[in-house]
């Protein structure tokens, strides 16, 4: 886990957070990609319309 700070405003924390998996997980199935990326953001409805 990484620790950082959010902007100018270093009373806010944040964290990044890389997670290994045995190969042969079950975890990401339906899909059968070999790895996933889950990102953070503030109004996920927001970027949803603005990604249409």
């Amino acid at each position: 886990m990484f620790e950082w700070y959010q902007g100018a405003d270093n009373s806010k924390k944040g964290f990044t957070q890389w997670s290994s998996f045995n190969e042969k997980t079950k975890y990401f199935q339906p899909s059968e990609k070999e790895f996933m990326v889950n990102y953070r953001v503030q109004n996920l409805e927001k970027l949803v319309e603005i990604l249409k």
